[in-house]
């Protein structure tokens, strides 16, 4: 094809030789088609293909038989261009959830023994001011990872959330806990910076 709109008349008996696709012009001559006008799917400059017209008639094809044909071929290029890239976008997206998925359950498994063995040193702690701050320290430690366990929970939603499956769920909660929480997590930060996070809140959220 050479990518321009071109009128083609099947009964001209030297066509055959000059016709790279053999099998198609066998097959529209079979079909008793006599003429026909093909126009390029040309987007973004490159051609994908080509729309044809035929008839069974032999006829000659005028200027507003040929715009109206690179008009629809316009149209339907743009269509095929943007199944193109909405398949794309969505193998891209089937592929980020499959590596999201994979991270989470290698993620988890360390998580979870840290966990396991923070509680171990715990529950190993002695009694006095050593074993007390040994218990701070896990206790830290077993927060941090459930933290990280909730973050892993937060990707598995986005992925959720991009493949239409996600479900909200709603229940009650106080709010001084859930602040508390949160300032837990930015304080060493805040103290890397020099900065001094205070809670004030009503007595009746605490």
């Amino acid at each position: 094809f050479t990518g321009r709109t071109a009128a083609i008349d099947y009964g001209d008996d030297g066509l055959a030789a000059r016709v790279p696709d053999h099998e198609a012009y066998a097959l529209m001559r079979s079909l008793g088609t006599r003429s026909a006008l093909c126009a390029p799917l040309s987007v973004h400059g490159a051609t994908v293909g080509a729309l044809s017209v035929m008839s069974g008639e032999p006829r000659r094809y005028a200027a507003a038989d040929v715009s109206l044909l690179e008009d629809v071929a316009h149209r339907a290029a743009l269509a095929v261009d943007s199944a193109r890239l909405y398949r794309r976008e969505k193998q891209a997206a089937e592929m980020r959830r499959d590596l999201v998925a994979v991270v989470a359950h290698d993620l988890k498994n360390p998580l979870n023994a840290i966990t396991m063995a923070a509680a171990l040193v715990a529950k190993s702690a002695t009694a006095g001011s050593e074993g007390e701050r040994m218990r701070r320290q896990t206790s830290i430690i077993t927060r941090s990872a459930d933290r990280m366990n909730r973050l892993i929970h937060d990707l598995l939603d986005v992925s959720a959330i991009d493949a239409g499956r996600f479900e909200l769920g709603r229940q009650p909660h106080t709010v001084g806990p859930l602040v508390a929480y949160a300032l837990e997590g930015v304080t060493p930060l805040a103290a890397g910076k020099q900065l001094t996070l205070l809670r004030a809140l009503p007595p009746e959220v605490e």
